[in-house]
């Protein structure tokens, strides 16, 4: 007899929320992404069809890639699930490591690639999470960044609604289901490379804290929880910056200097955009909340994003080398 789907409990509750909804799943190759797409494939019925295709960024970094993608084809033909590949460029530049490069093409890719009512499903599990919280942690994050990675996300200027439905499911898991399925994948022998920072996480400092901590993902995922309500206090807050576009300086200026920082993220957390550090984000709204709608503002975020205040409303765009200013 073969085991349960991993994701029994967290599908039905989804197409409840969403009835049918179109999913996009995020097809790497790699374990996780293989078990999630047979799982969602395999679901569904002709009594209850699945409006289901799979997306596959061919990033170019690895000798592999080829390899990768006529992998994913094949699967995808196999379980007759539409497949998308799409060929990007990964920006690299001066402190911005490969990761963070890949996964800013990745993203983009996604949202070039589907509709508006598509939602990208993503294999990210509770091993993913707790190294994302971590990470996070010795950064020096706060809430936001603590809260690690929601389940869903919501569409936005420059990202699709995201879905993470295996975010509870601990990997060995998703690894017994690909085993109890006879489900092949890839290797991505990137992953052994520890001069990555999630790489060296989770191969050299997370066995160390298991060999002293045995039941640490238990607590770290007990306080990533309690991270994402505490973070549901900050948006309840900051619910009048929560919008897409263009925000209203009377938002950020009708409150104390705190709360129209934490207005301030979650208006840049809304549209995707990137956070500045702590003490940039600190001036620039005291700036913003001492100016007059007659008066013009620019800060220069990372990423190749610009804010603007213009007749009064703070605002966004992409810039070029030819008009950063």
């Amino acid at each position: 007899m073969q085991p349960q789907s991993p994701i029994p409990k967290i599908l039905p509750l989804f197409d409840d929320e969403l009835p049918g909804a179109r999913i996009v799943v995020g097809l790497s190759g790699g374990c996780d992404s293989v078990a999630l797409l047979h799982a969602l494939a395999t679901r569904a019925t002709p009594s209850a069809p699945r409006s289901l295709r799979a997306v596959h960024v061919h990033h170019g970094l690895n000798t592999h890639a080829d390899d990768w993608a006529g992998f994913c084809a094949s699967l995808c033909a196999r379980l007759n699930v539409p497949l998308e590949i799409v060929h990007v460029e990964v920006a690299l530049g001066p402190r911005v490591s490969v990761e963070a490069a890949a996964r800013k093409a990745r993203y983009a890719a996604f949202h070039n690639a589907c509709g508006a009512d598509e939602i990208v499903a993503l294999a990210h599990h509770a091993d993913d999470q707790i190294e994302s919280f971590l990470l996070q942690l010795l950064r020096g994050a706060g809430v936001r960044g603590l809260a690690a990675m929601p389940e869903y996300s919501q569409a936005s200027a420059t990202r699709p609604a995201l879905w993470r439905p295996l975010l509870a499911t601990p990997q060995a898991r998703i690894r017994a289901y690909t085993i109890s399925h006879g489900l092949t994948h890839i290797e991505d022998d990137s992953n052994a490379n520890t001069r990555f920072k999630r790489n060296a996480l989770r191969l050299e400092v997370l066995p160390a804290i298991e060999a002293h901590f045995p039941h640490y993902r238990v607590a770290i995922m007990r306080s990533i929880v309690l991270q994402q309500a505490a973070l549901e206090t900050v948006n309840e807050m900051t619910i009048p910056a929560a919008q897409i576009g263009p925000l209203s300086l009377e938002i950020l200026k009708e409150v104390s200097l705190l709360q129209s920082i934490e207005r301030f993220r979650r208006w840049l957390v809304t549209n995707a955009l990137p956070l500045p550090p702590a003490a940039r984000t600190r001036e620039a709204v005291r700036q913003l909340r001492a100016i007059t709608t007659d008066q013009h503002f620019r800060l220069q975020l990372t990423d190749g994003w610009e804010l603007r205040v213009i007749k009064g409303k703070l605002t966004f765009e992409k810039t070029t080398p030819n008009n950063c200013g």
